[in-house]
């Protein structure tokens, strides 16, 4: 009975096992990202307001942002053929609605490329910074996702 009742490291489930404890690396990285200032960023999807949320880390990908708060991102066929980040396929299209603070940067070589003949504000998420610089302050950000 007592073998029964008694639960090996490696049988445990995969979630308990990683929610013990936080290496070393991991509380530093985590030390670094919260000095930085939040960003604010609201999503519509055409004129509705999808999500707003804060997002701590100024040095985070738009897409991976978007991604980890559950917007939807991608249409169509898209959910399954896009390129997962590496700037390859365009489907992570975002249209920049309001930056007046500038924490989005200005486009890359990549994005010139894949947006060629596009409006200016629209920009990939998946090559767009939440802010560039070491110094950034705090501000929002209005996209509007599948434009």
């Amino acid at each position: 009975m007592q073998l029964a009742q008694s639960v090996t490291p490696r049988a445990a489930p995969l979630a308990a096992r990683r929610s013990a404890g936080t290496s070393r690396a991991t509380r530093r990285i985590c030390a670094v990202a919260c000095e930085r200032p939040k960003v604010a960023v609201e999503v519509r999807e055409g004129a509705s307001v999808v999500k707003t949320f804060e997002e701590n880390c100024a040095d985070k990908l738009l897409r991976d942002a978007l991604l980890g708060e559950g917007v939807g991102l991608y249409k169509g066929f898209a959910k399954l053929s896009n390129c997962s980040g590496a700037g390859q396929c365009g489907m992570c299209i975002v249209d920049v609605v309001q930056d007046d603070d500038g924490l989005l940067g200005s486009r890359e070589a990549v994005e010139e490329q894949k947006l060629r003949g596009k409006p200016e504000t629209w920009r990939l998420a998946c090559q767009t910074s939440l802010g560039q610089d070491d110094d950034i302050k705090a501000g929002s950000v209005t996209v509007a996702v599948k434009p």
